[in-house]
């Protein structure tokens, strides 16, 4: 008798792992975040949910993340604010091919960034968003400021296992889970909307810009913003 309970326990084992993995592997979706920047932890400014809105695009390898193509009032400063910290540019990860790009473009050139994996520390701390079960990830962003003096931001997310799949917005992804809700410094990506196995998605891969590492961009940036700075003193 004990051995029959034994052998069903591994059975139900096997088959839930199967059927997982089974899921993963034919999974597809998509994910609409909405933007929160806060100044000062008392006063927030706030994106309309109508106006200014982050897709994340989704198979079980690949994913991309880019902000919402709708007209904008270009003189809004609280969306202008977002859109500044949230970024511009197209984030897309290939998981199998372990890849990673960020198109953007600087002083009107289109560059092709690769950037690194994100070091996550995993918790045991959970809270439900929707319908979903996640647990807190937590991180620490490094860059550089104007004055290209190294900075660090914390980086807070909340991702679903119920999603198994290994993204989230911007460049952060690698976690057991699909990103539901980040917080990187004082600006917020909250999820609004998703949508499972859909028939017509399509991930196309950036391809248009200049290929470089993060280092190599960082450099570009800073000698392009020297010689600006220079041209205009002279005038």
């Amino acid at each position: 008798m004990r051995y029959l309970k034994t052998l069903l326990l591994i059975s139900i084992v096997l088959i839930t792992f199967i059927s997982q993995s089974t899921y993963s592997q034919n999974i597809n979706g998509q994910i609409v975040y909405s933007a929160e920047f806060n100044m000062d932890n008392s006063k927030s400014l706030s994106m309309d949910s109508d106006k200014l809105l982050y897709i994340l695009s989704f198979s079980s390898n690949e994913s991309i993340f880019k902000k919402q193509d709708v007209l904008v009032n270009e003189n809004d400063k609280k969306l202008g604010l977002v859109t500044i910290f949230a970024g511009n540019g197209i984030f897309y990860s290939n998981v199998k091919a372990n890849e990673r790009i960020n198109q953007k473009e600087y002083y009107g050139e289109l560059f092709l960034v690769d950037y690194p994996l994100i070091k996550w520390e995993l918790t045991q701390e959970e809270k439900i968003i929707g319908k979903y079960s996640c647990l807190k990830a937590t991180a620490v962003k490094y860059f550089k400021n104007r004055k290209g003096i190294t900075k660090e931001r914390e980086v807070v997310a909340w991702y679903t296992t119920e999603i198994p799949v290994n993204f989230g917005p911007k460049e952060y992804d690698n976690l057991p889970g699909l990103i539901l809700e980040l917080q990187e410094g004082n600006l917020t990506f909250s999820a609004l909307k998703i949508e499972l196995n859909l028939d017509s998605l399509v991930i196309n891969k950036p391809i248009e810009g200049k290929k470089v590492s993060s280092e190599e961009y960082e450099n570009i940036v800073k000698k392009l913003t020297q010689d600006f700075m220079k041209k205009h003193q002279n005038n």
